[in-house]
């Protein structure tokens, strides 16, 4: 039995429960959809018992409110430092897109930005989403690309880490659930969304053989000249799943955590 704590504005179907709510009230679990704010802060999960297997989706503000209030586990995946380029790119190497990357805070990226020529890949060095990773082009500013690319401003803290490298040739780009080191299901996105081919899955596959941030999260792979690469890792509970199969992902879960 697993015990369910949904963020209403992710995942949703037009207003209709998700096929994670569905599903997971369909196999008999404890579903609690919430967030009718969009203050985290203002939800009530004082009546939520986390007795049995406890996973938690949902914005970066919903999933941190919720486990400082209530310590689910495995809520929703969280990991320090795992999700941080740091700590896998030395360890899969070449099998990533970004090898050669320069860490430096926001705010140094801002005073030095005459420094870094060419079309640039930046984005935060950890899973913390204070801005989506993007492409710049040369000596363009990078709120300026983030509003084209997103249509929103943002404004990350100074002190922020970034990770900044050449911007790759890519082509389609695909993002992949892992579940107990096993590709679940996956997806495209950002051009056009559908399922992703077997052959992104069994790349994934490869991988987790060396390295798995957590024993549930996502994964986004490219395609690029030389084959796939891994582009990043992102924690399962705050993270899109696009056209991800999410009642593939609902028995794959119920499976990990039957008793």
């Amino acid at each position: 039995m697993i015990t369910w704590i949904l963020d209403k504005h992710v995942d949703k179907v037009r207003g209709a429960a998700t096929p994670f709510e569905a599903e997971a009230a369909r196999r008999g679990h404890t579903v609690h959809a919430l967030r009718d704010s969009l203050i985290p802060q203002t939800v009530d999960v004082s009546h939520i018992a986390c007795d049995t297997p406890t996973i938690v989706r949902g914005s970066h503000g919903f999933v941190n409110y919720v486990h400082r209030e209530l310590s689910p586990q495995p809520g929703a995946f969280l990991h320090a430092t795992n999700f941080s380029m740091d700590s896998y790119v030395p360890i899969l190497k070449d099998l990533c897109l970004n090898v050669n990357y320069q860490v430096v805070t926001f705010g140094e990226f801002l005073t030095h930005r005459h420094m870094f020529k060419g079309d640039l890949f930046v984005k935060p060095l950890e899973d913390i989403k204070q801005f989506n990773g993007l492409v710049i082009k040369d000596q363009q500013e990078i709120g300026d690309a983030h509003y084209t690319k997103f249509r929103k401003w943002f404004r990350p803290t100074d002190t922020c880490k970034i990770a900044v490298c050449a911007a790759q040739e890519v082509g389609a780009e695909y993002r992949v659930v892992v579940i107990n080191q096993q590709a679940i299901t996956g997806s495209s996105y950002k051009i056009e969304k559908g399922v992703a081919p077997d052959s992104a899955l069994t790349f994934v596959n490869q991988v987790t053989q060396i390295w798995n941030p957590r024993t549930v999260y996502v994964v986004d792979v490219a395609i690029t000249p030389s084959g796939y690469k891994i582009v990043e890792y992102n924690q399962f509970g705050t993270s899109g799943l696009y056209a991800c199969d999410q009642v593939l992902i609902v028995d794959a879960l119920e499976q990990l955590y039957s008793v």
